[in-house]
């Protein structure tokens, strides 16, 4: 595990995927999505920097062949793994219908919330690792959710999302550490999930920190405190699964868009989420 009197780690940037994005609709659109994931980094981000926390990775692909998406935010406490999902929605009270499949605010019919999006970028994940020698526990994914305006709140306590947990900003804020711990993390875990970080240019472990070791290959175990090298990675083109994911079935591009069509878009940003 890495060294507890050191600070953790910071890699990628944040809305990185929104920046110039064409399928947001607008450029307002994508500051809006980009101003949630922003809002949950300036959170983690901090738990990290602190002496023995864990390290973060903002935008990262989704390793299945074939189609684009990414994930928002990691995070990993020793061998434990986080996903987080950042969304900016219209200030009202989300819950379920009554009848199942769907989800309103207010009268207003939500429908994106039933999909499974979180359930597959989670076993994605799960068999990247293993497919490189690389056991970790992965804790629930978390939705978090910032309202679109400051003239409302959101509520989310009758909404629940297929494999996740939702929690509002505020909500996350307050359990920040319980939800994603505070452990150094396994710097192989690390080492493997920075090669899907889109861009690792804005890696920032503090000065007091021992210098990154080279980058490993993918089953070699790197020295215990190392981290991955801060400098640009290229992200390996995708495999078939029987080499990526081992003997598990593999997700394809269909099988994507129809736990969410346009995954990259409504990661951040939903069509009922204008101010």
């Amino acid at each position: 595990m890495g060294n507890p009197r050191t600070p953790g780690q910071v890699v990628g940037a944040a809305g990185g995927s929104l920046t110039g994005a064409t399928w947001a609709g607008s450029d307002s659109a994508a500051r809006i999505g980009q101003g949630g994931e922003v809002r949950t980094a300036a959170l983690i981000d901090e738990l990290a920097l602190t002496l023995g926390g864990p390290t973060v990775l903002h935008d990262l692909n989704i390793p299945i062949p074939g189609i684009s998406a990414n994930i928002d935010h990691l995070v990993v406490s020793g061998d434990k793994v986080t996903i987080l999902d950042s969304k900016v929605w219209k200030p009202g009270r989300y819950r379920n219908t009554i009848r199942g499949g769907g989800a309103k605010r207010g009268r207003e019919k939500v429908d994106h919330t039933r999909k499974k999006t979180m359930v597959m970028a989670r076993e994605a994940i799960e068999r990247y690792l293993l497919a490189r020698g690389i056991t970790a526990r992965f804790a629930v994914p978390v939705l978090i959710v910032w309202p679109s305006s400051t003239k409302g709140r959101v509520s989310t306590t009758l909404l629940t999302v297929p494999g996740a947990r939702v929690l509002t900003g505020e909500q996350f804020s307050r359990k920040v550490a319980r939800t994603c711990g505070a452990k150094p993390a396994d710097p192989r875990i690390v080492a493997a999930l920075a090669l899907l970080v889109n861009d690792t240019s804005t890696s920032h472990p503090r000065a007091s920190s021992p210098s990154p070791a080279p980058r490993p290959t993918s089953h070699t175990a790197p020295r215990s405190g190392s981290r991955p090298a801060s400098r640009p990675v290229s992200r390996p083109a995708p495999q078939p699964a029987s080499s990526d994911f081992g003997d598990a079935p593999e997700f394809t591009a269909a099988d994507f868009a129809n736990a969410d069509p346009g995954h990259r878009g409504e990661d951040s940003y939903d069509p009922f989420s204008a101010p």
